[in-house]
């Protein structure tokens, strides 16, 4: 067998720089199966404490190649994979990360239902600690840092992580209670997104008061504004806001103030709950509630949409005023 090629199948082929050799269709290398069971438990278990990540989409393993992350194992079941998807990366894939499985453990150890032949294991990208937190110091990043507060669903916060990379955020929080933003659900939504800006995760609202860089932003509390008489007795029974803090659209807000804007957005069913809107206002000054107006009675819109619809305001703003100033 040789050296680095885990699981072999019958017939030989040759490709770049790798040789398979004939085994048996079926048998699994004692490595190669402890790999397998790595990658059933990255995909069962909560990922958030683990330092490696599976993903099983093409695009996605691309992505994370492309963004330079540290190959862990690169599973595949089929030789063409190479010629048709991966032939600019092979040099990037060491013998020792291959390991050739049939198809059906692949479908075993994954997500979808229909694998196309390949999954990789990936160490995390590594990010400063959350104390280390800062305002953006690079002037072409949005001054914006995005907070998710219990975020459950996995295609609603890979959607949110997908606009907020596309509108250059400076970083995204997830506060505890959000979905994993590493499981393979969030990261095939996201189409890898996660890759291209910080991600802090199981943050509590008592960290981010804490912040020093935090403090000094702006802070926008983004709610659903539902049919008038909701309204007020929202305002009734949250009054530890301050009366005088109303909703205000979206577009009304200066995004590109220099301090920097945190924007946080709820729960895609309830928004923030009274109890969560209560800690927030302990913890944090909250400098305006915004809200997205709404026709025909519709009570409210998937909080992916709403905080895409937001931030890419935000840029709009942000491009507005870089293009006014370089036109001066």
């Amino acid at each position: 067998m040789q050296q680095g090629i885990k699981i072999l199948c019958s017939g030989t082929r040759t490709f770049s720089r790798i040789t398979i050799r004939p085994e048996s269709r079926r048998l699994l290398s004692i490595e190669a199966l402890e790999k397998v069971k790595l990658a059933k438990r990255v995909l069962n278990r909560n990922n958030k404490k683990s330092s490696i990540i599976l993903i099983d989409g093409l695009n996605v393993i691309k992505e994370a190649f492309n963004a330079g992350l540290q190959l862990h194992t690169f599973f595949y079941s089929n030789d063409n994979i190479f010629d048709e998807h991966f032939s600019e990366y092979i040099f990037d894939i060491s013998d020792e990360c291959l390991c050739k499985i049939p198809k059906w453990y692949l479908n075993s150890m994954t997500s979808v239902q229909t694998n196309r032949g390949v999954a990789a294991l990936f160490f995390k990208p590594k990010t400063s600690s959350f104390d280390e937190i800062s305002m953006a110091s690079d002037k072409e990043l949005l001054p914006v840092t995005l907070i998710c507060d219990n975020v459950r669903d996995p295609g609603n916060l890979g959607n949110i992580i997908r606009s907020a990379a596309a509108a250059n955020c400076s970083s995204v929080i997830l506060t505890h209670g959000c979905a994993d933003p590493w499981q393979p659900k969030v990261m095939r939504s996201a189409s890898g997104s996660q890759f291209q800006l910080p991600i802090y995760y199981d943050i509590t609202w008592g960290q981010i008061s804490c912040s020093k860089a935090l403090k000094s932003m702006n802070f926008y509390l983004a709610e659903c504004m539902r049919d008038q008489y909701q309204y007020l007795q929202n305002t009734r029974s949250t009054s530890h806001i301050s009366n005088e803090k109303k909703l205000v659209p979206y577009y009304d807000i200066d995004w590109t103030h220099k301090s920097g804007a945190l924007l946080a957005i709820g729960n895609e069913a309830h928004g923030f709950k009274l109890n969560t809107t209560a800690s927030v206002t302990e913890c944090c000054d909250i400098t305006q509630r915004i809200t997205i107006p709404l026709c025909h009675r519709i009570q409210s819109l998937n909080v992916a949409t709403a905080a895409s619809i937001i931030l890419f305001e935000a840029s709009r703003q942000m491009d507005a005023k870089r293009h006014y100033l370089k036109s001066c």
